[in-house]
């Protein structure tokens, strides 16, 4: 297993995000607003411990009207995801890291040890379990009877959902120094669309994992390898034919998917990734800024700037409202199209790492602790 620092870099920039005590830059206090919405929680459960000790993104799983979670011990659970009714759980004796994925037939997440395990949705049997070369970080989705796992060592593994078996590998040079998490895989029309530690967003052919276009997205600058840092860890986006892609001490840019051009390119510095709409590209920079950004050109339309260093998480879209979540639990619902603040919830004192989830209208939020809640919004009367 390659050795590396990632983790005591990643500690140093949450403690730079969260305000310790030695920060000259604490969370900003939230100021009262006048709220435009209101968010009702339907449902809240318990999926087990939570990330624990590590700092772990995350995220449920919605398929098929079910919402699938894991935590850091092993524990995998179903619940219906208009009800929060649970529906079964199991303790695997895996400690997750990556995950949870997969599709109609599988369900899938990744250990610390380096095992991908993927289970029935059923009732969670566990189908299959596969040796990988290190701590798995991200798992895709399960299309056309594949999946893509991405590892700490720098491979991406082209896994067959069927029986866990290594159809492909994909190894590219991992930094001396880089954040712990990963972003996941997208699969689209047949390519595998992956951002890696080293600043380059690749295409894979699906089937095969053979190279099919290699993007710089970032380039390392600096006297020092933390200042060369330019990660790409956070969530990447695709509509019509465009990739959107965020990077650490890089840009937020736009990449052609057949061919890998660059469309057009916003320097910033995300850790946490994107999202966008019809209108948009949505993101946090690692001030915990929420910017909106021209689909088109790249050119700035708003920043939300009242949550600095309050560690959010990145944004979701829902009913055109922009919501993150911060290290205190509180969720920030946001105006798409100027940027002001339209109401606020607390879930509780647990932090949220991973980005809110949407599915059938409905936000899906899993903190730090492992409550999984269910958000619905409509107009204050």
């Amino acid at each position: 297993m390659t050795l590396r620092l990632s983790v005591f870099i990643l500690f140093f920039v949450l403690l730079s995000a969260c305000g310790s005590k030695d920060n000259v830059a604490p969370p900003a206090d939230l100021k009262d607003i006048q709220a435009d919405i209101h968010a009702k929680r339907v449902w809240k459960e318990d999926t087990g411990s939570g990330t624990g000790k590590y700092f772990l993104r995350l995220q449920p799983f919605l398929f098929n009207q079910v919402a699938y979670a894991v935590d850091a011990k092993g524990q995998i659970s179903a619940f219906n995801s208009d009800t929060g009714r649970q529906l079964w759980s199991r303790d695997t004796g895996l400690l997750f890291s990556g995950g949870v994925n997969g599709g109609a037939d599988i369900i899938v997440a990744g250990s610390i040890e380096g095992e991908l395990a993927g289970f029935s949705p059923e009732n969670g049997e566990e189908l299959w379990r596969s040796q990988l070369s290190s701590e798995v970080l991200a798992v895709s989705q399960s299309v056309s009877g594949k999946l893509v796992a991405r590892t700490n060592d720098g491979y991406l593994y082209g896994i067959n959902a069927l029986d866990g078996s290594v159809a492909w590998k994909y190894n590219y040079k991992v930094p001396a120094l880089s954040l712990r998490s990963a972003s996941v895989p997208l699969i689209v029309q047949g390519r595998v669309i992956a951002g890696l530690d080293n600043g380059h967003l690749v295409a894979l052919t699906l089937a095969d994992g053979k190279l099919i276009w290699d993007k710089t997205i970032a380039s390392g600058r600096g006297r020092t390898e933390l200042d060369r840092m330019v990660d790409i860890d956070g969530s990447l986006a695709q509509q019509e034919g465009i990739v959107y892609v965020a990077s650490y001490q890089g840009r937020i840019a736009a990449v052609n998917l057949a061919n890998g051009r660059l469309v057009w390119a916003h320097d910033a510095s995300s850790v946490n990734g994107l999202t966008v709409n019809s209108q948009a590209v949505y993101y946090t920079d690692t001030d915990s800024k929420v910017w909106a950004l021209d689909k088109k050109n790249g050119a700035s339309l708003w920043k939300q700037d009242a949550l600095l260093h309050r560690s959010v998480s990145a944004p979701a879209v829902l009913d055109n409202q922009v919501v993150v979540a911060d290290y205190d639990g509180y969720l920030h619902w946001i105006s798409a199209e100027d940027g002001h603040f339209t109401g606020r919830n607390r879930m509780g004192g647990s932090a949220v790492l991973a980005a809110p989830t949407i599915y059938q209208n409905r936000l899906y939020v899993l903190n730090e602790s492992g409550d999984l809640s269910a958000w619905q919004i409509r107009p204050s009367k």
